[in-house]
């Protein structure tokens, strides 16, 4: 009898808890309902940009049977595997890759992205049921943990979410261990660490890391304190250290690697000023109670827009790295939670959590994130202070869990009241502070605008009557104050109730998860969710998606951002380019700048040594009124302008633009400016232009002054910020460029040249009369033939780019480069040069005309010991070198290249240099160097030969073969003691029972 009681007395609790998890997943999908309407989407940024490519492309290496070592789709080669946030190993993502599920659609990723936030929500209550808060009270940690600001604005970011979530399990499994000296706990607390670290993020798994430390040893030394037994806490502190133990054991498959790529990457070492970027302000610190101090609320933001998360936001730039709400009822319950329960140790370190963190959160304006940057190992390679708030915020969790907690258990009657009364007072007295800032500001400011605009008005740039009128701006403020007060009011009567009622306690702690959702779901609603937007279907973005033939070299952009850099993983078109925290610091200080190259020498030999076969322009089509005729014409004003200057090594001093098949010309119209001539009167002239017959070598069909004041003007006429004012005329514009905020005005000027002839025309010659500095801009040259629609050819054009057809060009525009090297190139010579200083030497000779890069090659001088050394290898004849390849590159970690040449001389391959490379010349190992800069080269005798290369992530195989063991073992110790636990349970019952036949 008793043991069918005792079944159905654990069943029942087994149902209890599913429930309570089942609620605080309900109402965190709730908080989320917005996206269950169709169409609708999760705005994905970084989860598009990094983690949707990593998935894709680490999944398809999986299925075709290999590991993704390594990626040709970014920075000239990547080490994939070596980079924490591929997540290769993290054990779901592991299980996905497996069994080929890939979240290259907006409804997977999605679902994926919401999965993680659900779990870290029921970490939280798993965390709390733990340390011993009842059901409800933890289904309200769990709420306020997984909707509040910081998991709201990471939601897509799922390598920082996944691995919150496996690091507040392992806090739960850790305090179990700590509590029940459970050997299993400790083991999967431990496997959960690894999994943390596996997830990708590692500045976030630091924290948690961080946090379960802080806590096993708060554990450990209350339980001295409370028993007294060396035996005891000498094996907590075993365990505490088999759960460190198992979690970098287990992980060491990614540490290893990731470790050996950070000694070589950007992030070896960050500058204090990097990793204090984007600190909480103090300034801005209430906004973690009423965000909308700072940006209209919810219902006063254009639907369109509710999904951004600092839509016309007056507070700091970048409040999206930090706006990391709370709420109002969040804190008073955190705060009515520590008082009630003051008496319990565990509540005053919890709270020393939350408040350090907030503290180096505000990395700007307090020292402690200073010090642990120059003291603590870790902080010098990550940057966001604020990002360690997610502890904090669990820290409020649980404090909030006790609160509840208090009004649902059976109370110490003067704890609830007493606790009500100091809450009570803390709210009151911060209120009275708030109303006292708002009369100081008024009476400084002298009018309810200026005040509110001197307190909360952060941002420099932002105008109220411009960026926000005044009756808008005012309506705003006044809103959000009254809703901040209503919300203290209803707050203060909870806290007032939990302290007098002693009945009811279960409806005050239901109310309390009502109120703590409702104010969360109020500020949180619809952020990161873009209404009516079905998302993306593929993953492949336009840029890659919308070109229209095979790209047999790299992509490059010429728009800055991070914005479709890694598509190459999924779409297999290699960029120049990538968007990754980790980039190795040669190709970081040599990868192209993603602007038009403007003819410059330096710039065109970047992309032809980068193998840059196709750029790929932003669809800026600007529409052209041509004035002589009623037709327009479009202009691609992203292609930019090539410098034209006399006497300067890296410019040209001519451009001809020749026309594929002669075409007979009415007019011709040039879209030019000039750089530096703002001092020079009317009619000086700047260029001359030519319009050359099918026989280029004859004289000129006709010919005309590019002259200021009528044909063109100062490049930066229309910038007010000009000085000297220019003292020549304006003439007709044709359009002006902005690239980004902080870029001054460029405009171009729009002049014509009548061709008196019918005799076709096949090309025109610019010659600029300007000496360097001073240059001509030439953007655009607009043919109208007597016969047809005029049409526009960029100036790019006399560099000998190819337009591309776009599947829409509105969007983005392709040219295919004439120049580029290709994947391997034959060199007859090299050259030991500094690679110091960030490649300073290589920088600074790109441009030098006197380099031709299929003739000399630049390699690292520590590679090769002496000048003499290199000279031996080198050709003895380099006029009369001739060398050929032929390339089989059938997957990223593997190269074949059969060379031929008849001298001995250098293999280039367009691959960045990294030490996990191999070189096999017909079998025989081979030393491979650094060459112009991030790429690899070889010496390659005279004759026929195969040569190989293979890449092996660095310390790969020694982390996998300890992680391998670590997971094994610890996954059989788990099962079989729990087999053990369970026959010696039922062995037990059967005695038990046996016994009480007997004395029947």
């Amino acid at each position: 009898m008793s043991t069918g009681r005792s079944f159905r007395d654990v069943a029942r609790n087994v149902v209890l808890e599913l429930f309570a998890f089942a609620v605080a997943a309900f109402l965190i999908l709730a908080f989320y309902a917005p996206r269950f309407s169709h169409p609708s989407s999760f705005l994905l940024g970084d989860g598009l940009e990094q983690n949707v490519p990593h998935r894709v492309y680490a999944t398809h290496a999986i299925q075709s049977g290999r590991l993704p070592h390594w990626s040709d789709a970014t920075f000239g080669g990547y080490p994939f595997l070596s980079d924490p946030q591929s997540a290769v190993f993290f054990p779901p993502f592991l299980f996905l890759e497996l069994i080929g599920w890939i979240p290259d659609t907006s409804a997977r990723f999605d679902a994926l992205a919401l999965g993680f936030v659900v779990a870290a929500g029921l970490g939280a209550v798993f965390l709390a049921r733990t340390l011993g808060i009842r059901r409800t009270a933890a289904v309200a940690a769990g709420v306020f943990f997984a909707l509040n600001g910081y998991m709201v604005n990471h939601l897509s970011h799922t390598v920082i979410t996944s691995a919150i979530a496996a690091s507040v399990w392992a806090m739960g499994c850790g305090v179990l261990a700590m509590r029940f000296l459970s050997l299993s706990a400790a083991l999967v607390s431990g496997l959960l660490v690894a999994s943390s670290i596996l997830a990708g993020h590692w500045q976030t798994s630091m924290f948690g890391c961080l946090a379960l430390a802080a806590g096993c040893c708060y554990l450990i030394l209350r339980s001295w304190f409370a028993e007294r037994s060396l035996p005891l806490a000498w094996r907590r502190m075993r365990l505490f250290a088999l759960i460190f133990l198992v979690g970098v054991g287990g992980s060491l498959v990614q540490v290893l690697p990731t470790l050996e790529f950070l000694r070589h990457s950007t992030r070896e070492k960050l500058g204090l000023a990097d990793a204090l970027a984007y600190s909480l302000p103090l300034k801005q610190l209430v906004g973690l109670l009423m965000p909308s101090l700072y940006q209209p609320l919810v219902w006063r933001i254009p639907r369109e827009n509710r999904w951004e998360l600092c839509w016309n936001t007056w507070g700091i730039d970048g409040a999206w790295e930090f706006h990391f709400w709370i709420g109002i009822v969040g804190l008073a319950l955190a705060v009515y939670g520590f008082f009630v329960s003051a008496k319990r140790p565990s509540s005053w370190f919890v709270m020393a959590v939350f408040i350090f963190t907030l503290v180096a959160s505000m990395g700007e304006d307090f020292p402690v994130y200073r010090w642990l940057y120059e003291y603590f190992p870790g902080f010098r390679q990550v940057r966001i202070p604020p990002r360690m708030l997610w502890v904090g915020e669990l820290a409020l969790a649980l404090l909030i869990g006790r609160g509840v907690e208090s009004v649902e258990a059976v109370p110490r009657w003067p704890w609830r009241l007493w606790a009500s009364r100091f809450a009570l007072l803390s709210i009151i007295l911060a209120s009275c502070a708030g109303v006292y800032l708002l009369l100081w500001a008024l009476m400084l400011a002298g009018s309810w605008t200026s005040a509110l605009e001197m307190l909360f008005v952060i941002n420099p740039q932002y105008r109220i009557g411009i960026h926000r009128s005044e009756a808008d701006f005012l309506s705003d403020m006044n809103q959000q104050l009254v809703l901040g007060l209503a919300i203290i009011c209803f707050t203060g009567l909870w806290i007032w109730g939990a302290g007098r009622l002693r009945k009811r306690g279960r409806i005050l702690a239901v109310l309390a998860i009502a109120m703590l959702w409702g104010e969360l779901t109020l500020y949180g609603i619809c952020k990161n969710t873009r209404v009516g937007e079905p998302g993306f279907s593929s993953a492949i973005t336009p840029l890659h998606a919308l070109i229209t033939e095979p790209v047999n070299g790299r992509l490059h952009t010429w728009i800055p951002g991070p914005w479709e850099r890694n598509t190459g993983e999924a779409s297999g078109i290699p960029m120049t380019v990538g968007y990754n925290p980790l980039v190795l610091r040669w190709v970081n200080s040599l990868r192209p700048l993603e602007e038009p190259t403007n003819g410059l020498r330096n710039r065109e030999n970047e992309l032809d040594v980068w193998n840059a076969s196709h750029v790929a322009v932003p669809g800026n089509i600007y529409e052209q009124l041509l004035p002589e005729t009623s037709k327009a014409v479009k202009l691609t004003t992203g292609t930019g302008a090539i410098y034209l200057a006399q006497e300067s090594k890296n410019l040209r001093e001519e451009l001809t633009i020749r026309l594929s098949t002669p075409v007979s010309l009415k007019r011709i119209y040039f879209v030019t400016s000039a750089m530096g001539v703002a001092l020079e009167p009317d009619g000086t002239t700047v260029g001359l232009v030519e319009v050359l017959g099918p026989h280029m070598a004859e004289a000129p069909f006709t010919s005309m002054p590019l002259v200021l004041g009528s044909s063109t003007a100062e490049w930066k006429y229309d910038d007010p910020h000009l000085r000297p004012r220019p003292i020549h005329k304006r003439p007709l514009a044709a359009y002006q460029e902005k690239r980004d905020e902080s870029s001054s005005v460029t405009t171009y000027f729009l002049s014509s040249l009548p061709v008196e002839t019918t005799a076709p025309c096949s090309a025109v010659r610019i010659v600029s009369q300007l000496k360097s500095p001073r240059f001509l801009a030439v953007s655009h040259i607009v043919f109208e033939p007597t016969q047809g629609e005029p049409f526009s050819v960029p100036a790019i054009a006399g560099l000998g780019y190819r337009w591309v057809p776009s599947a829409n060009p509105n969007v983005w525009v392709y040219f295919a480069r004439p120049t580029a090297l290709g994947w391997c190139w034959m060199v007859p010579q090299a050259q030991r040069v500094s690679y110091k200083n960030d490649c300073r030497w290589v920088k600074e000779r790109l441009g030098d005309p006197a380099w031709n890069p299929r003739q000399l090659v630049w390699i690292d001088k520590k590679a090769v010991a002496s000048d003499d050394e290199v000279a031996k290898r080198n050709a003895h004849s380099p006029d009369k070198y001739v060398g050929t390849v032929e390339v089989e590159h059938p997957y990223p970690e593997y190269w074949r290249i059969r060379t031929s040449a008849n001298d001995r001389g250098w293999l280039v391959i367009s691959q960045t240099w990294y030490h996990g490379w191999r070189a096999l010349i017909d079998g025989i190992s081979a030393p491979l160097v650094r060459a112009d800069g991030p790429f690899s080269a070889l010496h390659v005798p005279e004759g026929t030969h195969v040569v190989e290369l293979r890449y092996a992530t660095p310390w790969f195989w020694l982390g996998a073969c300890v992680s391998g063991v670590t997971w094994c073992a610890a996954l059989v110790v788990i099962l079989l003691r729990t087999l053990v636990r369970r026959r010696t349970n039922l062995t037990d019952h059967v005695n038990r029972d046996a016994l009480r036949s007997a004395a029947l």
